[in-house]
């Protein structure tokens, strides 16, 4: 069984290819949030594919761990997707699970294309394509991984707690909310507002 969180579509990508590469099932984190699913056991592998979120876990994958039970599993692994850095991410699934009395037996990280589109232009084609690129060789080794078993923290580009804490609780409280994209449409749009009613009107006109 493999879970994933993914809002673009990056992690269910790269859960999928691992499903069928394994002959396992895939299943969303929120579909199992919604059928209150959070043990699973005698499972051949099991896996979690996630998103790096400024640095971090997603508040519902954190969740969602602390609540997760895993019994008599083959092989287990958690697989954070990142696109510059994985920061924190698998230290706090890592930290979560110990908690519980729990651990993977292996830890992945697959580059993908970043969607944080503040930031980052998704228009540059030559620049996705590398993300792609790299992601797509990433993936294969890690799928190798999977299929012998392999154990460990295999996760790349990591960050230290002392270097992530502080800015990355901050811009994930402040930087996902939704004004924040009116900014960032209407930035696009050359509008001169400085209010959330005025990017909304901003946003309005221009679909009259």
């Amino acid at each position: 069984m493999i879970l994933y969180f993914s809002a673009t579509g990056n992690g269910k990508y790269i859960a999928e290819q691992i499903a069928e590469k394994t002959d396992e099932k895939c299943m969303s984190i929120v579909d199992c949030i919604r059928e209150d699913k959070y043990c699973f056991s005698n499972e051949k592998i099991f896996g979690m594919v996630v998103p790096t979120y400024f640095w971090r876990l997603p508040r519902i994958v954190a969740e969602y761990l602390g609540k997760l039970r895993i019994e008599n599993c083959g092989y287990t692994f958690f697989l954070a997707s990142y696109g510059t850095t994985t920061g924190e991410a698998g230290s706090m699934a890592k930290k979560i699970m110990a908690h519980n009395g729990q651990n993977f037996d292996a830890y992945y990280s697959v580059i993908m294309p970043d969607t944080w589109t503040p930031v980052f232009d998704l228009t540059n084609k030559n620049r996705v394509d590398k993300w792609l690129s790299d992601g797509k060789k990433q993936l294969k080794l890690v799928i190798g991984n999977i299929m012998s078993k392999r154990k460990g923290n295999f996760i790349d580009r990591k960050l230290p707690k002392w270097v992530t804490a502080i800015p990355a609780a901050y811009m994930y409280a402040t930087e996902r909310k939704t004004k924040n994209l009116l900014w960032y449409l209407c930035k696009k749009m050359s509008c001169r507002s400085n209010t959330d009613e005025g990017w909304l009107s901003c946003l309005e006109s221009r679909r009259m």
